[in-house]
């Protein structure tokens, strides 16, 4: 039986790369060193920042101690070992992640104003969220004072959050809020900036109710 290997080789190298599908990174089975310049030390370093990566209002990706991090992100490719792992079917698996059970989002409702935070810096911190949030992290809205809203992330003029019902721990799964967070990025840009918020809550429609905030 003739088998076309050029075919072969094809089909899997095609599987092995496939990222960024709906905003979303896929986890890719490459090695290490087959997608990034990265030493085995440097990798091991920030393999070991991310590990104490906590989405809340202390993560600030404009902070100095996450530079190397960044850079290595938009520079040379780097991706949390969440992503760097064979089974492609990873992802599915963080999406269902949320104790609160599948979530649903309601219609985005667009703030974007003169004051609002540039495209640029809220891509970014997307991008920077999406390579360190594994299915370990948890964006619970914890904030019971008068505001009732928790900031996840930050960097330079970009801010991401929830706000609403205090949610019980490791309720939320971060994964579960990227896509939808792409979602307003892209539907409120307006002048080369964007913001918004937009509704969820469980499928199930029992509590918490909340909302995400983009700012």
């Amino acid at each position: 039986m003739f088998i076309n290997t050029s075919s072969l080789v094809f089909t899997l190298w095609s599987l092995s790369n496939l990222v960024n599908v709906n905003g979303l990174a896929v986890n890719s089975p490459l090695p290490d060193s087959d997608y990034t310049s990265l030493s085995a030390t440097e990798l091991a370093t920030l393999d070991a920042l991310v590990a104490t990566i906590q989405p809340g209002p202390t993560l600030n990706f404009s902070d100095p101690v996450y530079a190397p991090l960044v850079a290595a992100i938009e520079n040379q490719n780097y991706r949390a070992p969440h992503l760097r792992v064979s089974d492609l079917t990873g992802l599915d698996t963080e999406l269902k992640s949320s104790a609160a059970g599948p979530l649903n989002f309601w219609p985005i409702i667009c703030e974007t104003s003169g004051a609002s935070p540039s495209v640029s810096d809220h891509e970014r911190l997307h991008a920077y969220c999406n390579s360190v949030w594994g299915s370990g992290s948890w964006c619970d809205q914890r904030n019971d004072a008068a505001s009732r809203c928790t900031n996840l992330a930050t960097f330079e003029s970009a801010q991401f959050g929830t706000c609403g019902d205090v949610n019980g721990k490791k309720s939320i799964g971060c994964r579960e809020l990227l896509r939808p967070w792409k979602e307003m990025i892209d539907t409120c840009k307006r002048d080369g900036r964007t913001g918004g918020r937009r509704a969820f809550r469980p499928a199930s429609g029992r509590k918490p109710h909340n909302r995400l905030i983009m700012h």
